[in-house]
């Protein structure tokens, strides 16, 4: 479980050939302090948070 107190949080779930799990809720988020930080190393999958989408960098 995610502690609300977290400063970065990182998720990285992998599961060949298929879709990323959606293990950090809108609800984990919202509990956190502004400022807070999320890397979601699973984007390439679909991301690992309900609120990932993938983007790039011009």
């Amino acid at each position: 479980m995610m502690s609300s107190r977290a400063e970065v949080v990182v998720g990285a779930a992998l599961i060949p050939g298929a879709s990323g799990a959606k293990l950090i809720t809108c609800a984990m988020l919202s509990d956190m302090n502004p400022g807070a930080m999320i890397v979601d190393v699973a984007i390439d999958q679909g991301g690992c948070d309900e609120t990932s989408r993938a983007m790039t960098r011009a």
